[in-house]
């Protein structure tokens, strides 16, 4: 086992991960955004480091891509049981475990908070719904 993860009740979008060897315990911060790609942030070893969307892990003080992850929608291997390609830069190598492990909670924070804006969006619509069958008994009420 690398590392084990667990949602922070205490804080919401807040996931602390427990790694073994070396020991050491990094809280990541995920913040959605509507209109721009969400944000998650952390500090590892006093250095602070966000992931772009999905898409990009940037160190913050340089503004070093340590790392890059392509959706299978943008590739053109055509394999469908493969979700995407998780690219490692050099700049990042001494912290692969990491890298890994923040980028597949990403991964599910991003999956999460898509599934949260199907089900609005289905709520939206299924009360939309309903008050439009409302208003027309309605009208039939009043034209008998």
């Amino acid at each position: 086992m690398i590392a084990e993860s667990h949602v922070c009740f205490d804080t919401p979008g807040a996931t602390e991960i427990q790694f073994t060897e070396p020991a050491a315990t990094v809280r990541i911060e995920h913040f959605p955004h509507l209109l721009y790609p969400c944000k998650t942030e952390f500090i590892y070893d006093g250095k602070k480091f966000h992931w772009i969307g999905h898409s990009e892990l940037v160190e913050e003080q340089t503004g070093d891509v340590l790392a890059q992850f392509h959706t299978s929608w943008h590739l053109m291997e055509g394999i469908e049981h493969k979700l995407g390609k998780l690219i490692i830069k050099h700049e990042g190598l001494a912290m692969t475990d990491l890298i890994v492990i923040t980028a597949l909670i990403v991964q599910e924070r991003s999956e999460e908070g898509r599934l949260a804006v199907k089900l609005l969006t289905m709520c939206a619509e299924s009360r939309s719904k309903w008050q439009g069958d409302s208003r027309e008994r309605g009208r039939r009420k009043t034209r008998r």
